[in-house]
């Protein structure tokens, strides 16, 4: 059993740059191989509630074309050559490129790139305090665990509004879907490495990464490729 298979206290955390950084590109794969699976499963209930309609269909293969494009943006950014995935390997994030990533955000040093983290990481750990005194109103007598896929939404949407990608809307174009399909892992990423670590110079880093991609992304030649 890995360090991170269990929630441990951030204050037993004593891990090297190489261990932290290797740690959050197997929550990166782990996020978006969760996706996938949120995707079949959705895909599976609606066939055996005998749901059948194109509009359904439609959305699903879009949403389906966003992970994979997302996987490609990933892989471009913080991967090895595609080719060298595993059979059930969606993604696979080196730690080289990932500390690179949170290191050249961390020296440019820019006010607003902080206050972006610092905001995204006090809504993660406000959410999971909120939980824990009773007040998250949203989901009234919510665990940790049992709020936990609807705090990693909430996440989500936030960094779709702070990025004015036009999550609210009902009827999204391809590459709004995209967006979301984005700021949903993310947010789920950011979720799993809080109730792992709780608050912590590693849950900063997955903060640091968040906004770097979601910058990224913006321009990225696979965001095109949806529209």
């Amino acid at each position: 059993m890995g360090i991170f298979d269990r929630k441990v206290p951030a204050k037993n955390l004593a891990l090297n740059d190489e261990e932290k950084c290797k740690y959050l590109a197997g929550e990166i794969a782990n996020a978006i191989e969760a996706e996938f699976r949120r995707l079949e499963e959705s895909i599976e209930q609606r066939i055996a509630e005998g749901i059948h309609s194109q509009e359904f269909e439609e959305f699903e293969s879009k949403s389906r074309m966003s992970l994979v494009q997302i996987c490609k943006f990933i892989n471009r950014l913080l991967g090895e050559d595609i080719s060298n995935l595993g059979v059930n390997e969606c993604v696979s994030p080196t730690w080289t490129k990932l500390k690179k990533l949170i290191d050249g955000l961390a020296a440019v040093n820019s006010p607003k790139a902080n206050h972006l983290v610092a905001d995204f990481e006090e809504a993660c750990t406000y959410f999971a305090d909120s939980v824990k005194s009773g007040s998250f109103i949203m989901m009234p007598g919510a665990t940790i665990d049992s709020s936990h896929a609807y705090r990693a939404y909430l996440l989500g949407n936030k960094l779709n509004g702070d990025n004015n990608w036009g999550w609210e809307k009902a009827d999204k174009s391809p590459q709004e879907i995209a967006d979301d399909s984005v700021s949903q892992f993310l947010g789920l990423f950011v979720t799993n490495v809080h109730d792992k670590v709780g608050p912590s110079k590693i849950l900063t880093g997955a903060c640091m990464l968040v906004i770097v991609l979601s910058a990224a992304w913006e321009t990225a030649p696979e965001r095109n490729l949806t529209r």
